[in-house]
């Protein structure tokens, strides 16, 4: 499930994000954890563009695909708290933000 919104009819609804979204779930079906949504949503292609934005507050380039937000450091047979998924983030933004330094010294 998919919530989206916009704050102008004449634009292009943008994603909701994990609020929004579980508030929708939540009103549609009796109990669903917090942490099944941010999964969803961790994986959701839409929301990792939307959280991928360069340092400058730009969007990333046409031909340059976002790259996975935690997807792939994410052990899911282990509960997902929001302290877990706080962390494996900030790796993820650290190591790319050593791939950046290391772009630029060289």
């Amino acid at each position: 499930m998919h919530v989206e919104s916009s704050a102008e009819p004449g634009k292009a609804p943008k994603h909701a994000g994990q609020k929004k979204t579980y508030r929708a779930i939540a009103e549609t079906y009796a109990f669903l954890p917090r942490e099944a949504v941010t999964r969803f949503l961790m994986s959701c292609t839409e929301c990792q563009k939307r959280m991928h934005f360069n340092s400058n507050g730009l969007e990333p380039k046409e031909n340059e695909p976002p790259s996975p937000l935690v997807s792939g450091i994410i052990d899911y047979n282990m509960p997902l708290t929001s302290t877990y998924l706080k962390q494996m983030k900030l790796r993820v933004m650290n190591s790319q933000e050593q791939i950046v330094k290391d772009q630029r010294d060289s």
